[in-house]
């Protein structure tokens, strides 16, 4: 996830910076990797919890909405 964190503020410093095409290719990456992430994380959660991971991981939706929303170009 910290990878993830790192490549979001280089999404973030393409956008401010007008570099639309980096920031379009980022987010494409950046979504396809936590989309991944997140199929990693839901396979693995039952080995170790009882519980759900629906209530653990929207953190992983909420920064693919921010990629997509697509509002800052």
């Amino acid at each position: 996830m910290a990878e993830q964190s790192c490549w979001f503020m280089l999404w973030q410093q393409a956008v401010v910076a007008g570099k639309i095409s980096k920031a379009k290719v980022l987010a494409q990456n950046g979504v396809h990797e936590l989309q991944q992430l997140e199929k990693d994380f839901n396979a693995c959660w039952p080995l170790r919890n009882k519980a759900t991971p629906k209530h653990c991981s929207p953190f992983l939706r909420w920064r693919m909405d921010d990629y997509r929303r697509g509002d800052w170009a």
